[in-house]
């Protein structure tokens, strides 16, 4: 699977993506996505989720102004949404 940085939700379990620089980093649920980070992607303002893979599962890290705030299974409606690579997915006025 090569490099990726890995998410911890309240559970612990790991949740894995290619969206930001890729450099084995973790980072735990409520925790601030560290600015160097973010590589293209920009999730310090607003909400914003990503998705993941985890224990055979598929899944989104939602974000809010920068901080990692929960991971859900489903895509929330109207939020920003960034395929695992880190490209955004659709328009946001869908």
């Amino acid at each position: 699977m090569g490099m990726f940085d890995s998410f911890y939700d309240n559970n612990g379990n790991e949740w894995q993506t290619k969206a930001f620089d890729c450099t084995l980093a973790s980072t735990e649920i409520t925790e601030r996505v560290p600015e160097q980070r973010h590589g293209g992607l920009n999730v310090t303002t607003g909400a914003h989720q990503v998705e993941c893979i985890g224990d055979s599962r598929d899944g989104w890290l939602q974000f809010e102004d920068g901080y990692f705030i929960d991971v859900t299974t489903q895509p929330v409606p109207g939020v920003p949404a960034y395929d695992y690579f880190g490209c955004q997915i659709g328009d946001d006025d869908d």
